[in-house]
């Protein structure tokens, strides 16, 4: 913990004030003495007795400023009045034969002391001058000699003394407390340089030892200082690169100095800069590096810090990305280029059976019609039964069509996204589907509302879709159950279609979503396994996943989520 130490002005002051507190007393303690041994010695001259009641008024005019902590004051009214007394105990008492004109260079001391050397001088003019006019008048007979006892020489002889004796100690005491503490001053000053000089050491150790490149610049842009690691990444002596400017390590035609030095402006007014420089090593070698600038501050000064990363190898990876984001660009063109082919093919495709297939198709079932009523009576049981199975293909194989058409048709319609209320949408689809298939109807829990954002023609069809499953594969449990909801899971929004159906074995879940796939038989439920393959797919296009979750004689869960 650092000591507050007082301050020279501050300890001056302590002695200037120890001092007048000293001196007045030690006056008034004087003067009343005085009083009494004048009273004792000479009764009869009355007069002299005023100086030192005067000097008593002097004292505690001094004592009151000490009081108030106004010491200068307390000190000039002390020296003024002491010199005033002495002057006038020289007239009273006989000129310059006075025993007070000894007080003189007391005064004149005590001033250069506490005063100054100014008022030193002052009261030194005064005194010459009190002396010069004090000859003048003994020799003109202005002032009679006034004969001076013995024991008064020797009172006044003594109070010199002693009072010179006190100036003298107080003087050697002070000069001796500021050498005490001037040594003390030195040791804390050896103590802090040892610090500083360690710290320094200490500085130049890390900021070196950083790998990084380090400079600092000055206003004009001039390098003060550089770490090893820009000798290093330069090839340059620090001797060299000192003094320098970042035109002499720039890449000749790869750097705007113009904007780098509006850069480092803008860092010196307090906004750190970040930016890609081009420099320049010894051997001539230009690379990429990342420079950052902040301004800091440097022995006093405002300057630039700057540290630098060579980026060879990064700029390289750019490079690579770049070459290789063109190329996939292109691949990605080709590719969109074979994909809009395909597409086309595909309409083709689906053209050719939704028009070339369905001709042939209404002719069988056509003219299977006519002769199961034209000649119903000429065919026997079998010849009609075998009749009924050819036009039961037929729709099977029309109604296969259209479903290969739909799932065609999810692949390649052209989405647009728009919010969605899927609770209102399955409330809509349950009505519809209550309606085609009049039999026992299932217990349904919809949640009301439920948001979701997609296409809603094709949200509609996978929604149709998996009520349409939970309502056949639920309808032989005598009390059906279907319900759609939304839930949260790991912080998404997850909706299920979940019925307490026949179900099905977990083990064959991964042949549910593609197309043709069944899990159970065709004349235990109707289907051709077109419909989860649309659904999936639907999903899909809108960056979900779907999922399901079922035990036979249990029930299924589909879960499906939506980008």
């Amino acid at each position: 913990m650092q000591t507050l130490q007082p301050s020279d002005d501050q300890l001056a002051e302590e002695h200037a004030a120890a001092f007048l507190l000293m001196a007045a007393l030690s006056l008034a303690a004087g003067s009343l003495i005085y009083l009494l041994i004048l009273r004792l010695a000479v009764p009869d001259q009355i007069m002299r007795m005023a100086g030192p009641s005067a000097l008593l008024l002097v004292s505690a005019f001094a004592l009151y400023c000490h009081r108030r902590r106004r010491i200068r004051a307390g000190l000039l009214a002390l020296g003024i009045g002491i010199w005033l007394e002495i002057t006038l105990m020289a007239v009273i008492t006989g000129g310059m034969k006075a025993p007070a004109i000894y007080l003189y260079p007391l005064i004149i001391l005590m001033a250069g002391w506490l005063l100054g050397l100014r008022l030193a001088l002052g009261f030194a003019f005064m005194s010459v001058l009190a002396c010069v006019i004090l000859t003048l008048a003994e020799s003109a007979g202005l002032i009679e000699p006034v004969p001076n006892r013995s024991l008064l020489l020797l009172v006044i002889q003594a109070g010199a003394l002693i009072f010179t004796t006190v100036i003298v100690s107080r003087i050697v005491g002070s000069y001796q407390a500021r050498l005490e503490d001037v040594k003390r001053l030195g040791t804390e000053l050896n103590q802090r340089m040892s610090a500083l000089a360690a710290s320094e050491a200490s500085f130049h150790g890390l900021f070196n030892t950083v790998y990084e490149a380090i400079y600092i610049l000055d206003r004009d842009g001039r390098f003060l200082a550089v770490n090893d690691g820009a000798v290093r990444m330069y090839g340059y002596p620090r001797e060299t690169l000192v003094g320098r400017t970042p035109e002499f390590v720039s890449a000749p035609d790869r750097n705007d100095l113009a904007a780098v030095a509006a850069m480092m402006q803008r860092a010196f007014a307090g906004e750190p800069q970040r930016f890609e420089f081009w420099g320049r090593r010894a051997d001539g070698e230009a690379f990429p590096k990342d420079v950052r600038l902040v301004r800091g501050t440097w022995f006093g000064q405002d300057v630039l810090i700057a540290t630098a990363d060579d980026i060879t190898g990064q700029v390289q990876a750019r490079e690579e990305i770049r070459r290789l984001n063109a190329g996939l660009e292109k691949r990605v063109q080709e590719r969109t280029s074979e994909l809009t082919a395909a597409n086309r093919e595909l309409e083709s495709f689906a053209y050719s059976i939704s028009h070339d297939l369905r001709s042939p198709l209404r002719a069988i079932d056509g003219f299977s019609h006519l002769l199961a009523e034209d000649y119903e009576d000429k065919l026997d049981h079998q010849g009609r039964d075998y009749l009924g199975r050819v036009r039961k293909a037929v729709q099977r194989m029309g109604t296969l069509i259209d479903d290969i058409l739909e799932l065609s048709r999810v692949t390649r319609q052209e989405m647009r996204r728009e919010p969605v209320d899927l609770g209102r949408l399955a409330e809509e689809l349950n009505e519809e589907i209550a309606r085609a298939w009049p039999g026992k109807q299932p217990a349904i829990s919809l949640p009301g509302r439920c948001l979701a954002e997609g296409d809603p023609q094709l949200l509609r069809l996978m929604l149709q879709n998996l009520l349409e499953n939970a309502w056949k594969y639920s309808g032989r449990n005598p009390a059906p159950e279907i319900e759609f909801g939304c839930e949260t899971l790991d912080g998404r929004q997850v909706c299920y279609v979940r019925d307490n159906g026949v179900g099905f074995d977990m083990a064959h879940a991964g042949r549910l979503f593609t197309p043709f796939q069944r899990l159970h038989k065709p004349e235990d439920f109707q289907g051709n396994g077109i419909g989860l393959a649309t659904v999936a797919r639907i999903v899909r296009r809108h960056g979900g996943r779907i999922w399901a979750e079922s035990a036979p004689g249990a029930g299924a869960t589909f879960r499906f989520t939506l980008g």
